[in-house]
């Protein structure tokens, strides 16, 4: 059985503060897009499943940055790399299981486009840039760029479908 002191080891790999800017931004979105009134309950939901998917989104972005988290100084002492937590097929399982689990509850709480948008914001981060480009190409800062914009897309849509 996994005690509290076990799990605090894997909340790093959920970058929490990243995801609740993602999050903020989502709900900037929301926000901003032109609806008669705003839906304190929509925006709640925006909110947790941005947060879930941004978290899954950062959980592979440790898993598949592993090795080279562990020769770059900023980064070494990250869960994964400094062995605080054993690199796992779980963590990818899990990752997995939380990115389709908020993606589906997007579309079942909040609309299509909604989740159609959190989908290509962690797709975007997730294979786009971290598998394809970071390693071999300099705009993969762009593309990581764009990833986050996708939140604030979302947001919109939450608001507003059309």
């Amino acid at each position: 059985m996994v005690n509290r002191m076990d799990l605090r080891k894997y909340v790093p790999l959920f970058k929490l503060r990243i995801c609740a800017l993602i999050t903020l931004s989502a709900v900037v979105g929301f926000v901003s897009a032109p609806a008669a009134v705003i839906s304190w309950n929509k925006m709640f939901l925006l909110a947790i499943s941005t947060m879930a998917a941004s978290a899954a989104a950062s959980a592979f972005n440790h898993y598949f940055d592993s090795d080279i988290d562990a020769v770059m100084r900023r980064t070494r002492k990250r869960p994964l790399p400094s062995g605080e937590v054993a690199s796992s097929k779980g963590i990818l399982l899990a990752a997995t299981l939380l990115f389709t689990g908020s993606i589906l509850f997007s579309f079942k709480t909040l609309n299509y486009a909604a989740g159609f948008h959190l989908f290509l914001g962690g797709f975007v981060y997730v294979v786009l840039y971290t598998v394809w480009l970071k390693r071999r190409s300099w705009t993969n800062i762009i593309i990581g760029g764009l990833a986050g914009s996708f939140a604030v897309l979302a947001g919109g849509a939450s608001s507003t479908p059309g």
